[in-house]
C-alpha cells in the first residue's frame, strides 16, 4: 500500500512530466514556469511534506485558513504565502500580516486598503474576468490597462502581471485565442507575469505563455476539508 508521501511524489512527477513535455513541444524553458501548490483544504502536514521537497510558496483561498496554517508552521523559514481568493475589505488587515502576495486584486479601493495596511512591499497580480461572469472576481480584459495605471498610484504594491480564471466550457479554438490574448496583455503589465492554468488546462496555459500554474487536486488529491 503506497504511503501518502509515495502518492505525493508520484503526482508531482506526473505534473513535472506534463510541464516538461509541453515546454519541449512549444520550445519554452521549464525553469520559466512556476508550479504553485494550492493547499486550501489540506492540512499543515501536507505543506511540511512539500516544504521538504523544496517548495516555499503555497496558495490559499481563505484568510482564516491561511492564518491557522501560518501559525502552525512558524518553525519553517522562508515560507511565502500567496492569497488566491476573493479579497474582502474587512479582512485585508489580517491578510497582510501573514501574506506576501495577492493574486486577485480587482478593485482600486482594495489596492488603497492593502497599501495602507502593508508594512512591507506586497506583490499583486491584477485579476481578469475573461468572460465578464458575475460570480467571478476580476476586471474586464478591455479595462485592465486602465486598472493597472490606477494601481501604480500605490508604490508599495508591486504589480507582477495578470491573474485569470477562464470562462467555463471554452471550446479549444476560443481557449487558444483567449489565452494568447491574456499572455499578450500580461507582457505589458507590471513585471509581465501571467498566473494562468490549473490541473485541467496547464498545457494550454503554458503554450500561451503562462509563467505560473496553480495546481491543487492533481498534486495533493481530494481536499481533506472544505
Amino acid at each position: 500500500m503506497p504511503t501518502n508521501l509515495d502518492t505525493l511524489l508520484s503526482q508531482l512527477h506526473t505534473l513535472h512530466t506534463r510541464i516538461a513535455s509541453t515546454c519541449v513541444r512549444v520550445k519554452r524553458d521549464p525553469s520559466t514556469i512556476e508550479l504553485l501548490p494550492v493547499t486550501k483544504g489540506h492540512g499543515a502536514e501536507k505543506i511540511r511534506q512539500l516544504y521538504d521537497l523544496g517548495f516555499r510558496r503555497f496558495g490559499e483561498n481563505y484568510v482564516q485558513e491561511l492564518q491557522q496554517k501560518a501559525a502552525q508552521l512558524t518553525d519553517l523559514p522562508d515560507l511565502h504565502w500567496v492569497f488566491l481568493g476573493r479579497l474582502q475589505s474587512n479582512k485585508i488587515n489580517q491578510l497582510v500580516m501573514v501574506c506576501n502576495e495577492i493574486h486577485a486584486l480587482d478593485q482600486v479601493s482594495h489596492a488603497a486598503r492593502l497599501a495602507q495596511a502593508a508594512t512591507r512591499p506586497i506583490r499583486v497580480y491584477l485579476a481578469v474576468n475573461c468572460g465578464v461572469e458575475s460570480h467571478k472576481t476580476g476586471v474586464p480584459l478591455s479595462q485592465i490597462e486602465t486598472f493597472a495605471r490606477e494601481v501604480t498610484a500605490y508604490p508599495s504594491l508591486e504589480i507582477q502581471g495578470l491573474f485569470a480564471l477562464p470562462p467555463e466550457n471554452l471550446e479549444p479554438t476560443d481557449q487558444h485565442q483567449l489565452y494568447a490574448e491574456l499572455a499578450t496583455r500580461a507582457r505589458s503589465i507590471g513585471k509581465g507575469k501571467l498566473s494562468l492554468g490549473m490541473s485541467q488546462d496547464l498545457e494550454a496555459a503554458i503554450e500561451a505563455g503562462s509563467t505560473l500554474v496553480r495546481v491543487g487536486t492533481a498534486l495533493l488529491g481530494p481536499r481533506e476539508s472544505k
